[in-house]
Parts: structure tokens; C-alpha cells; sequence
């Protein structure tokens, strides 16, 4: 990457040329999520966790705690993985509290922290945007922002002062870093009801934060996200600034155009790049499907979450420590001392787990992301199609993510006669077979300038499961 990530002609474009982004969201680290830990409903957001730690360990000891899972939960290892398997940038989500006090003083150990952390990225040619997952006061109302319950940087004015300050500070601490990307103004702002009582709120919030970086920064791109979980685009009706994107995730639902159809209309008409800024957690098929989609519609991707705590759908994943149930089951004030004992214990070994090891990597999916052999493509992760080419989903199926993850995806492609659809790989192929439901297809492997293709073509209709490639 080369000079500012900027929007022309509706394309993310730097100092080389168009380019399509392919990343990693690095969630549970700077902002921890219950569900990564395997934890109740009684600890699910940043300060519960936190709280829960401390009654374990108690003050001194959580510091030590939370010290090293900063400096070590991702480190230099993870980066040099991810980098070498081909992503080109990390999407960080931070928390306010990292940043800045409630009294609007900043933390400059904060600011160092990730100094350092966007230094060792430019080491390893990663990019980074930067996501204030945890905006003050909360910007959903729900455990992923940190917040009592209430979107409340919608309902004091207080909130909203110093996150434009926030803001501002961080747009003037990297203007000259070509090394962060995009500022992600807020993560899935105003789900459920809120987006109706808040909408306009928050476009008027997007404008103020938008003048506040532009005084201080006129070189990054700002990703603006929807409503209701960075799903609902029909609050922007114009450009909020000539060098940004528009920012949608995507979680348990079919991987097809039709499903993006509305994000697609609205970059269309404003004229931007889409950002598919988090999706996932979902089957070896379903990722393959939906990488496919968005490479297939120009879409720049970056799957959620890189790394936690004992999850078969994340890159990398801690193997739980051995009775990690007595830390997630403990509740201060009705535990034992044993048991609190047993919690410290369980705590001691998920330390000594954080650095990342070999095993932990979930190389199928690592393989699924990058197309890279031996892999297994459901019919759906197409390149291309010829004319007259249908994909079949059936109307029943699950695409929730609860499955396991090398369930099949229950869709099929359709070839008529004289039929094709190609496929995109980044290594050279091993043996190749095609799994056909009915009917029969040949194959044609096709290798040049570094790209490899795999073409199944139809003489007869035939009807198309997946393509297993080998390495």
C-alpha cells in the first residue's frame, strides 16, 4: 500500500492504483465481548468482564491481568500470520476508555498503546482502521459499546462533546499516517427502535464529527456505518464527505446479491466505495460463499473476529483452559474462597495460553478466506457465470452459524447446456473433483500471470454442489 486509502469514482483508490481491501476484525482485545470468553449474561460487556476479573483477582492483580493480555492477546506472531496468509489491514475496535477520561482529559498511555500497535503493523505491511467500537455514552444501548443500557451519547450532550473531542484528538494524532486507512466514525450505531428516534440524531452527530476530523485531517477516508447493526443505509442521502465509504456487516443470512441489494443502490446513487466491515461466525461454506460475493461485486471485506476463547469459527481460537468453568461460573459475593481459587487458577492458565501458537490457527479457514488449496468451494463461491447460470437456495435452510463448520451449504448452481462457472483460487491446484448432483461437467484448469481459475462447463444441464480442490 502506497500514500492515503481515498474514494474516487465510487473506488477505494492509494498511491498504486484501485484497490480492493481483504481483512481481519480484532475483536475481544481492546473491547472484550462475553460470548468470545464463553461467559453468562451477567458479564458480557467490557466492564462486566472487567468486574468479574477483579472480584477473581482483585485490583492489583486484575492490572497485572489486563496488562499482559494487552501486550500479549495480539502481538507481533499474529501479525506476521496474518499478514503472510494475505490479508492486507486490521480492523481494530477501541474502547473510549482507552482514549480519554469522562472529564475529556486524554490518556496518553492510551494514544502510546496503539502507536505501537500501528507501528508494528507498518512493519508487517498491514493497514489499519481504526473503529471506535465503544463510543462514550454508548451508541447502541447493548453490551458491545460499554454502555448502562441506553444509547446515552444520543441522550446527553455531554456524550456527544467528547466524542467529537475524541475524535478530533485521533484525527490529529495520525494525519500524516498512511499506515491507518480509514477512521470508522461508530461501530452498528442505534439498533432496534432506536434508529426511528434517533435517526436524524445521527446523521446530524456524522456531520459534526466529520467538520471535526476535517480540521485537523483532510487526507483520511471516513467510513460512515447504517443503523441497525450497519444494516439500514436509508439514513444517508447524500455524501457526508467527498473522501469516504459506507460501512455494512453481515452475519447469519443467505450469501447472495440479492441480500446486498440495498447497500449496492445506496453506494450506487452516493457514489462510494462499500466496506463489508464485519461478517462471519458462520460455516467453512458460508465464508466461501460470501468472500466470493463480495470479491464478485467489487466489495472490499473484513471478516469478524481473528481471534477467542474456545469459538471453532474464528481464525484463531485459546483452547479454554482446563476448568475454565470455575471462572466463568463465579459470582462475587456467593463463590467460595475455593472457588475463587479455582477461578484465579483457571485465569492463570488462559495467561500463559495468550501468545498466539500453531495450533490454535484454524488453517481451514484460513484456506476458505484466501482460496487457497486444499480447500473445498460450495457452487455458490463463484468468480463468474455464463448467461442462463442459476444458483438454488433452498428456502428452509439454516444459515445461522450454529452449525458445524464444515457443515455443506444447501444450495446448488444450475448449469444449462453449454453452461460455465469459474472459480478463483491463489495457489496452483492439487487434484480437482466436482460433486454433481446431477448430471455430468467437465473441468479446465487455467494458470497464468499468478492467477489460477478452475472452470466447470456443462456439455448436458447439470446441477453443481461444490468443487474440492486439493493441494
Amino acid at each position: 500500500m502506497t500514500g492515503y486509502l481515498t474514494c474516487v469514482d465510487g473506488r477505494f483508490v492509494d498511491g498504486d492504483g484501485p484497490r480492493r481491501l481483504r481483512g481481519i476484525g480484532l475483536g475481544n482485545w481492546l473491547v472484550p465481548e462475553g460470548y468470545m470468553w464463553g461467559l453468562p449474561a451477567t458479564a458480557t460487556a467490557p466492564r462486566q468482564i472487567e468486574g468479574l476479573v477483579a472480584a477473581v483477582l482483585g485490583r492489583d492483580g486484575a492490572a497485572q491481568f489486563w496488562d499482559r493480555w494487552r501486550r500479549e492477546y495480539v502481538s507481533d506472531l499474529d501479525l506476521a500470520e496474518l499478514a503472510g496468509a494475505g490479508f492486507d489491514h486490521v480492523r481494530l475496535p477501541l474502547s473510549w476508555r482507552l482514549l480519554i477520561r469522562v472529564d475529556g482529559t486524554l490518556i496518553e498511555d492510551g494514544f502510546v498503546h496503539l502507536d505501537r500497535f500501528i507501528d508494528a503493523c507498518a512493519r508487517h505491511g498491514l493497514g489499519v482502521v481504526l473503529d471506535l467500537h465503544a463510543a462514550p455514552g454508548g451508541q447502541t444501548g447493548s453490551n458491545i459499546d460499554d454502555s448502562a443500557g441506553l444509547p446515552e451519547l444520543f441522550l446527553d450532550p455531554h456524550w456527544r462533546r467528547l466524542t467529537v473531542r475524541l475524535w478530533r484528538a485521533i484525527a490529529e494524532r495520525y494525519a500524516q499516517s498512511t499506515t491507518v486507512l480509514a477512521y470508522d466514525l461508530l461501530n452498528e450505531p442505534l439498533p432496534y427502535h432506536w434508529a426511528d428516534d434517533f435517526g436524524d440524531d445521527l446523521m446530524g452527530l456524522y456531520r459534526e464529527l466529520t467538520a471535526a476530523v476535517r480540521e485537523v485531517d483532510q487526507h483520511h477516508l471516513l467510513m460512515y456505518e447504517g443503523t441497525r447493526w450497519a444494516t439500514d443505509f436509508s439514513g444517508f442521502t447524500s455524501r457526508l464527505d467527498d473522501n469516504s465509504a459506507l460501512q455494512f456487516h453481515k452475519y447469519w443470512s443467505r450469501p447472495d446479491q440479492g441480500s446486498l441489494s440495498h447497500f449496492l443502490e445506496v453506494a450506487g446513487r452516493l457514489d462510494v466505495p462499500l466496506y463489508m466491515g464485519e461478517g462471519g461466525e458462520n460455516t467453512l461454506d458460508w465464508n466461501a460463499a460470501a468472500v466470493a460475493l463480495y470479491e464478485r461485486l467489487g466489495i472490499s471485506w473484513c471478516i469478524w473476529p481473528y481471534k477467542t476463547i474456545g469459538r471453532a469459527t474464528s481464525l484463531c481460537s485459546i483452547q479454554p483452559p482446563t476448568d475454565w468453568a470455575a471462572f466463568t461460573g463465579f459470582e462475587s459475593g456467593r463463590s467460595s474462597a475455593d472457588d475463587r481459587a479455582r477461578a484465579a487458577q483457571a485465569l492463570a492458565e488462559l495467561e500463559d495460553r495468550l501468545l498466539t501458537r500453531p495450533e490454535q490457527l484454524n488453517r481451514p479457514l484460513f484456506h476458505t478466506l484466501m482460496r487457497k488449496p486444499p480447500l473445498r468451494l460450495p457452487a455458490p463461491a463463484f468468480a463468474l457465470a455464463s448467461p442462463g447460470v442459476e444458483v438454488h437456495w433452498p428456502d428452509d435452510f439454516d444459515f445461522s452459524g450454529g452449525q458445524d463448520p464444515d457443515t455443506a451449504l444447501a444450495a446448488a448452481v444450475v448449469l444449462p447446456t453449454g453452461g460455465l462457472v469459474e472459480y478463483s483460487i491463489s495457489a496452483p491446484p492439487g487434484d480437482i473433483a466436482a460433486v454433481v448432483a446431477e448430471g455430468e461437467v467437465r473441468i479446465e484448469v487455467e494458470s497464468a500471470a499468478g492467477a489460477h481459475r478452475i472452470r466447470v462447463c456443462a456439455d448436458r444441464p447439470a446441477v453443481l454442489r461444490a468443487v474440492v480442490v486439493a493441494d
